[in-house]
């Protein structure tokens, strides 16, 4: 179930360390699962490159839950204006799942 927060500002920092926060629900868990670090995030023009630890690796165990967080990170990144594409890396490297999940027909940025 998605939930709208609003982030202190519009920071690609701030987005993504929001979605690690879990829901004031107890039903409801954070986007991203809560042993993942963020090494990095990086804004150059229109893309945000995320920077997760080697944990991040184990959503390919869980193909809805990998769709649910790279969906999450892709259409709260891409709501902040200038940016319109997000980059995943995994200790540097490009992330794989990413690439596979995203090139789907499912996977989508919502416009406005």
């Amino acid at each position: 179930m998605p939930v709208k927060r609003l982030a202190s500002d519009n920071d690609p920092i701030t987005v993504v360390s929001e979605l690690l926060v879990p829901s004031q629900s107890t039903t409801l868990v954070s986007a991203i699962p809560n042993n993942v670090d963020i090494l990095s995030v990086d804004a150059s023009g229109s893309v945000v490159t995320v920077n997760f630890s080697k944990e991040f690796n184990q959503l390919a165990d869980d193909p809805e839950q990998q769709m649910l967080t790279l969906t999450a990170l892709n259409n709260s990144l891409c709501a902040i204006e200038g940016i319109a594409n997000v980059q995943i890396l995994v200790e540097g490297k490009e992330y794989e799942g990413a690439v596979a999940t995203m090139a789907q027909d499912r996977f989508y940025n919502i416009l406005d």
